[in-house]
């Protein structure tokens, strides 16, 4: 059977209060290029700054050779109550020969963009760390189902009330790769579907 791709949220701006916010980071990438100083405390480490003052390392890694990489890694992927201000990196790699990585870079996260990339170089002898991240609001689907809406599945998509009406933007896809724009539902942030129903006639090509 032929399935819709479930729908995606597509932009947020400022964000007021009482909301849970899905916090993704992700494609986390560096490599170290020269060797290390054995019995060092040689690390790298990702930390999440939130609105109500806490913070929370969502990444750490012991780096102890030459080579040691990550790949496009899943770094972290969770709801929290509290906003997302800030994300920072630090690196600490005690190098056998020039010069070190030590410091910290910080990144702020804006309440005008739902999506950002990090990039920072710490040392001559290993590659910059890169990463993406994603903040937007904790969508629930009822009933519980996967990512795809099939024809006469009637389903509910909330989301807690806090983002303001015009961040609510919906799009859907027959092929993950071509997302169709849903205007009658913009600001809206709680949708009931029907594939049949609301679809029309791109469900009946």
């Amino acid at each position: 059977m032929k399935k819709i791709i479930l729908f995606v949220f597509f932009t947020f701006s400022t964000i007021a209060f009482s909301q849970s916010y899905a916090i993704k980071v992700y494609d986390l990438n560096y490599q170290i290029t020269a060797g290390v100083k054995n019995n060092t405390s040689s690390n790298i480490r990702i930390t999440l700054f939130f609105e109500n003052g806490t913070s929370e390392d969502i990444y750490k890694r012991n780096i102890n050779n030459n080579g040691d990489r990550e790949t496009n890694l899943m770094v972290f992927s969770n709801v929290r109550t509290s906003k997302p201000i800030r994300i920072e990196c630090y690196a600490f790699v005690n190098f056998r020969t020039g010069t070190d990585a030590n410091s910290t870079v910080p990144q702020n996260i804006t309440t005008t963009c739902g999506s950002g990339s990090f990039s920072a170089n710490y040392s001559p002898r290993m590659t910059a760390v890169t990463f993406k991240y994603t903040v937007g609001p904790d969508l629930k689907i009822f009933p519980n189902s996967d990512n795809y809406l099939t024809l006469n599945d009637n389903i509910k998509i909330s989301s807690q009330a806090g983002y303001i009406s015009s961040s609510y933007k919906w799009q859907y896809t027959l092929n993950s790769v071509n997302w169709i724009d849903m205007p009658q539902f913009d600001g809206l942030s709680e949708l009931n579907v029907n594939a049949r129903r609301n679809f029309g006639h791109y469900w009946c090509k």
